[in-house]
């Protein structure tokens, strides 16, 4: 199994092309978001041999380390990542 590390957090861009009307997340649906990531990611991989766990950046409520471990290939997972954090209107960096 390979592993693979994301620090995940929300950030509020303001209105877009795509979005010309975003609601700004309050705290509490932000803390919703993080947490439900790691439930809903893993419907987004295909392989049952997947383990996903979190948990915070110290100091930071709204960022939480995010550990993936799977059989499943590095371009899979990146794919799996970024539509989950679509979803949840959240966002990423690869550690």
């Amino acid at each position: 199994m390979k592993e693979y590390k994301f620090e995940i957090y929300y950030k509020y861009d303001g209105p877009s092309h795509s979005d010309p009307f975003p609601e700004e997340k309050n705290s509490e649906q932000i803390q919703d978001a993080l947490g439900n990531f790691v439930n809903e990611v893993q419907h987004y991989i295909e392989s049952l041999e997947t383990t996903v766990f979190s948990f915070p950046v110290d100091g930071d409520i709204e960022r939480r380390i995010v550990s993936i471990k799977t059989i499943t290939k590095k371009e899979e997972v990146n794919e799996a990542v970024k539509r989950c954090l679509q979803d949840l209107d959240l966002r990423a960096n690869i550690l």
